[in-house]
């Protein structure tokens, strides 16, 4: 049970439907997107991604089953974000890499936000190709088999907090690839839904503690996010716990939330007939089709 102080009453704020529950409708409260003449879009980037978009025509939502990978889950040598885990990669043109960890302490793994940047680094390094392949052709000291797989190492020994290499490997590629392409096939499928393109969203908020710290350079390299102007891709922090504070305070957002719910136009993706088809081209980096990623295309090919 809950302990409550004497006349005191719990609420809950409505769920959506499937995993669009309680959390959402918060992030909802606080963002506020049904009151925008444009379309805006809002992401909670997790194991279960999900995501609206919503203007004064109405909200749609969706949930993803992104998997852990995109907070350090299913990752060889992935961590949750606290001290000594690499937080951010930049990787340069010789394919060195420069990390940072939380609270500069020697590293012992890595944490999402990082799990992004490798990935995006990697890729426009020319380390992977777009199917996210290791290129075994590459010379380096970085890329090499350790235990019959084949990782690039973002620590070596020397750099690491217990001695031992800390890397990203083949099978930790697919597992970010499968991730960022569910958030992906979430945020066109309501597109689609809405009628809009990417050139008519007004912006994309981030939310939660990994929407707050993730690059939004990266993640949009590698395809996560439709490609939208970087500055119109907004982390927002923790939009649930502000909602819930608000609904909390106000009686007026808690009604406005129970009416809010009732009307939003929820997508099950995998009910969608196109939804195996996208999903296989969003695996590709950033896509499958070159025309939805002009800005990260041209970069590739200066």
């Amino acid at each position: 049970g809950i302990n409550l102080a004497q006349e005191s009453y719990a609420y809950s704020l409505p769920n959506v439907a499937g995993f669009v529950g309680a959390d959402h409708m918060s992030v909802l409260i606080a963002s506020r997107i049904w009151e925008s003449e444009e379309p805006r879009m809002v992401i909670d980037i997790g194991t279960n991604g999900e995501i609206s978009i919503g203007s004064s025509n109405g909200v749609a939502s969706t949930s993803c089953a992104a998997g852990p990978a995109l907070e350090g889950g299913n990752i060889k040598h992935g961590m949750r974000g606290s001290s000594g885990a690499i937080d951010h990669i930049i990787i340069g043109d010789d394919l060195e890499v420069t990390v940072s960890t939380i609270n500069g302490a020697k590293a012992k793994g890595i944490c999402g936000s990082a799990v992004v940047d490798a990935i995006a680094e990697m890729f426009r390094a020319g380390i992977i190709n777009e199917r996210g392949k290791i290129d075994r052709e590459l010379d380096h000291p970085r890329i090499c088999n350790i235990d019959g797989a084949l990782q690039f190492v973002l620590a070596p020994e020397s750099e690491s907090a217990n001695g031992e290499v800390i890397s990203i490997t083949q099978k930790d590629i697919g597992e970010v690839l499968s991730a960022k392409a569910a958030m992906y096939v979430g945020a066109v499928a309501l597109m689609e839904e809405m009628g809009i393109t990417q050139d008519e969203l007004d912006s994309i908020l981030l939310a939660g503690a990994f929407g707050n710290y993730i690059s939004p350079r990266s993640a949009l390299f590698m395809g996560m996010l439709p490609e939208i102007p970087l500055e119109r891709i907004i982390p927002i922090g923790n939009a649930a716990g502000s909602g819930a504070k608000i609904a909390l305070l106000n009686r007026g957002s808690r009604m406005e939330a129970e009416r809010l719910a009732k009307n939003i136009k929820y997508i099950e993706l995998a009910a969608r007939s196109n939804f195996q088809e996208q999903f296989f081209e969003a695996l590709f980096l950033p896509h499958f089709r070159d025309e939805l990623f002009p800005g990260v295309i041209s970069q590739l090919r200066r």
